[in-house]
């Protein structure tokens, strides 16, 4: 693995989306991602929604949706054709997004459930940097829904999205799970 070296220079913006921005930096295989202190949670898809399952139902095989990351157009859902037409991804890119996903998918459930999480859903942010695959995105409580395994309290962005209260705390809790003491 490689070592960050002890300082870096922040450059010129290279992303900025509703959550985060991200810099360039002057080593040319680094990038600082900042996090912004605002919430943003109301254009997230919802299987229960548009199936009428009762939210939580329990999924027996995991599903891989995919979404085109464009605030214009509201992030909408696309399938596998509209991939291909739009050329976003190669079968083969396609291929290895839900491979991949379903690997994290693997590890994060019985990680998250050991730490008394139920890993609900999540989303994950595929892209190409250099010519490569990459995953762009973190693991957190803005991406992921994740419940306490006993109550079944929310302990994500939805306690912000439905006005619960607590949206800290809750984060905090989430940390301090997988993390440790704050």
């Amino acid at each position: 693995m490689r070592r960050a070296p002890v300082s870096v220079e922040i450059r010129e913006k290279l992303y900025e989306g509703k959550a985060k921005i991200v810099y360039a930096t002057s080593d040319p295989g680094l990038i600082v991602q900042y996090f912004k202190d605002d919430a943003t949670a109301f254009n997230a898809g919802s299987l229960a929604k548009r199936t009428g399952l009762d939210e939580g139902t329990p999924i027996r095989q995991p599903i891989v949706e995919l979404y085109y990351k464009s605030d214009p157009l509201g992030d909408p859902m696309l399938n596998d054709d509209h991939v291909r037409m739009l050329k976003l991804a190669t079968p083969a890119e396609l291929t290895w997004i839900r491979r991949m996903a379903l690997r994290i998918n693997g590890v994060l459930r019985p990680h998250m459930w050991k730490r008394g999480l139920v890993l609900v859903d999540f989303k994950l942010e595929f892209g190409r940097a250099g010519g490569r695959r990459c995953l762009g995105d973190e693991i957190s409580p803005d991406t992921c829904r994740l419940w306490d395994r006993q109550t079944g309290e929310k302990l994500d962005k939805d306690r912000f999205r439905r006005d619960l209260g607590g949206v800290e705390e809750a984060y905090q809790e989430v940390y301090r799970r997988l993390v440790g003491s704050l």
